[in-house]
């Protein structure tokens, strides 16, 4: 997938390919429709917002959930990632 990377403070940032990973037993994975660049992400890009780098920008995403684990009951594939998920933040579920 495409992904916003800042290789280091102050420095342009880059569109490149990442490799995603399968996800782990307690993981959802979502595949990202598209994802927005906010205030705290030009943040951590000034350094205002300190961060280990290099960095991948971007946490307002739209997707769709396409791979559920085993341990995960609270999720489903298909479904779109809002409403009761981001209340609940998505969070990893306990095995």
């Amino acid at each position: 997938m495409k992904a916003v990377i800042i290789k280091a403070r102050n420095e342009q940032v880059r569109v490149d390919e990442v490799e995603v990973g399968e996800p782990a037993e307690d993981e959802v994975r979502i595949k990202t429709a598209a994802s927005g660049v906010c205030h705290s992400d030009y943040s951590v890009i000034d350094g205002t917002i300190d961060r280990e780098y290099p960095i991948i920008q971007g946490h307002e995403g739209a997707g769709v959930v396409d791979v559920v684990c085993d341990h995960v009951k609270s999720v489903r594939a298909t479904e779109r990632p809002g409403g009761e998920q981001r209340r609940r933040r998505v969070r990893r579920e306990a095995c």
